[in-house]
């Protein structure tokens, strides 16, 4: 059976691009690999009792862990909403007004405002494939709105 075209009915009727239910079902796969990667790093990292750092590079740490926890949330919010309009359960214009668009903010898009080399190597593995998942959602995102005549999002960033 060939995937549908990424369109919805109706007097939204915007045909998106070319992007099959089966791009998203990957994209939430390795999402769901990375969510599964951080979830065992924390547990591991965070919850060994054992102190590897001192207290303000434990903040930054933290920082950036909630950056990686921050990144894979926002990516499975919008492959949500993207399944959701597949599915008939949201209009394109719905998809399209922004409301569900990543943030496009520092804190989202930077790699990292620290040295990488101050990390664990976990860390800096997970701050890296998120880093780079989220860039390509951010694309897709502003691919699909343009491509259904919505107004770019705003590349002002906070």
């Amino acid at each position: 059976m060939s995937p549908r075209p990424f369109s919805v009915p109706g007097p939204l009727d915007t045909t998106t691009p070319d992007l099959a239910p089966a791009h998203f079902d990957r994209l939430a796969d390795e999402t769901v690999a990375l969510l599964t990667e951080a979830q065992l790093y924390f547990s591991r990292y965070l919850n060994d009792g054992k102190p590897r750092v001192d207290a303000n590079a434990q903040i930054l740490i933290t920082r950036e862990n909630q950056r990686v926890t921050a990144r894979l949330a926002q990516i499975m919010a919008w492959i949500l909403a993207e399944k959701a309009l597949h599915s008939g359960e949201i209009a394109l214009g719905q998809l399209t007004s922004g409301q569900y668009s990543p943030p496009n903010t520092s804190f989202m898009t930077d790699p990292g405002d620290l040295p990488m080399e101050d990390f664990p190597e976990p860390l800096r593995i997970l701050l890296d494939k998120s880093h780079r998942l989220y860039l390509r959602v951010l694309r897709l995102d502003e691919m699909i709105r343009i491509k259904a005549g919505a107004a770019p999002t705003s590349p002002a960033r906070d």
